[in-house]
């Protein structure tokens, strides 16, 4: 950014959701470690219940809190709702950086091109296909071979566009469709462009909640936030599991809640565990 042009408005949005409260300080503090960047403010978007710890070391300006679960995508409404921002960084509560982020080269990037809506890292290596039409040094257009072009994975978004977006998404997004891919229609339909940037040989950043209780996609799909949780439910599509299998699994989750209670006396990881499948337990009752 050039020092005769304004710093433009761009804020850094954590969101993140009850019973993944041990997620939000790690990430946040990996994040702090690769990024160094003046934000012009801070907000923890929470959905459910909020515990204490999920805010351990996390400087935020703000809190924005449903708390009951509504699920993602009314998440990322209020907050959407709430802003004012001209540019944000995107990142959810299950991350890890592996490299440098200069956010300000992303901002100048965003600013100098009215196409794009967005510039995201990666997870994984770029692959051939992906390396098709570099937008700049390092930079690529998302090309959508992993059925989606625009992405929650960290990134840079331009605010207004993808207010825009999202305030269609409870009329217009398929019921089983998640916010990414109603975002990827939407971005094609209207024109926007998303980048990637480049990690080079080893992620740029690491997806660390695969453990998390949560409802699997029902929790970022466009159903859920209309109010039809359960038309959408996993349970509803799956094949009938033998008897025997659940017997054998009786035996397995004996043996692993042994295991899980003793570990938890020394081990906050298995402290933690122990907590999820409890309240999974509890939720289902």
């Amino acid at each position: 950014m050039t020092d005769s042009k304004v710093m433009p408005k761009v804020d850094l949005v954590l969101f993140g959701c009850e019973y993944r409260q041990y997620l939000l300080p790690r990430t946040h503090a990996s994040f702090r470690e690769k990024i160094e960047f003046n934000f012009n403010s801070t907000t923890v978007s929470w959905d459910g219940t909020l515990e204490p710890e999920a805010l351990r070391g996390v400087d935020a300006d703000y809190i924005l809190q449903s708390t009951k679960r509504r699920g993602y995508v009314r998440s990322i409404l209020r907050w959407l709702r709430f802003t004012d921002s001209d540019y944000f960084f995107w990142l959810e509560d299950d991350w890890t950086f592996n490299q440098q982020v200069d956010i300000e080269r992303l901002v100048d990037l965003l600013d100098a091109n009215e196409d794009w809506i967005q510039i995201r890292l990666s997870k994984r290596v770029l692959e051939t296909e992906e390396r098709q039409v570099e937008l700049a040094p390092g930079i690529y257009r998302a090309e959508p071979i992993h059925g989606v072009t625009f992405s929650a994975n960290p990134c840079l978004c331009k605010t207004d566009p993808v207010r825009r977006g999202f305030s269609q998404i409870l009329d217009r997004a398929k019921d089983e469709e998640t916010h990414e891919h109603y975002m990827t229609r939407w971005v094609h339909d209207n024109g926007w462009t998303c980048g990637v940037v480049d990690p080079g040989e080893k992620p740029g950043v690491e997806h660390q909640g695969y453990l998390e209780y949560t409802e699997g996609p029902t929790w970022h799909s466009a159903g859920l936030a209309r109010g039809k949780k359960e038309e959408m439910s996993p349970s509803s599509k799956t094949v009938e599991t033998p008897l025997m299998s659940r017997v054998v699994m009786i035996a397995k989750l004996l043996l692993r809640a042994l295991t899980l209670s003793v570990q938890q006396l020394s081990s906050d990881k298995a402290y933690h565990l122990a907590q999820r499948i409890y309240h999974v337990d509890h939720k289902e009752k």
